[in-house]
This record gives C-alpha cells, structure tokens and sequence, in this order.
C-alpha cells in the first residue's frame, strides 16, 4: 500500500510541473514575437524620415 502511494503522488507532482513550464514558455514566446514588431516599426519610421530628407 506504501509503495502505490508514493508512485501516484510523485505522478501528479511531475504533472504538474510539465504544466507549469508549458504556460511559461508560450509567455515568453509572446513577449518575443512582440519585440520584434516593435524593432521593424521603429526601423521603417527611420526609413521614412531618411526619405524625407534625401527628397
């Protein structure tokens, strides 16, 4: 009886973990893909500007 306790609990202990890494890494690939956009809107304003002045 000790032993099948002991494996259940540690099954729902790494479960749990998995899940929790899960959600952490879609954060952080959001956060990313965010950054980015704002870099290349920033990039094409300097482009727009460096026009302007050329013209």
């Amino acid at each position: 009886y000790e032993r099948q306790r002991r494996r259940r609990r540690r099954r729902r202990r790494r479960r749990r973990r998995r899940r929790r890494r899960r959600r952490r890494r879609r954060r952080r690939r959001r956060r990313r893909r965010r950054r980015r956009m704002k870099t290349d809107y920033k990039f094409r304003r300097k482009q727009e500007r460096n026009q302007e002045i050329s013209q």
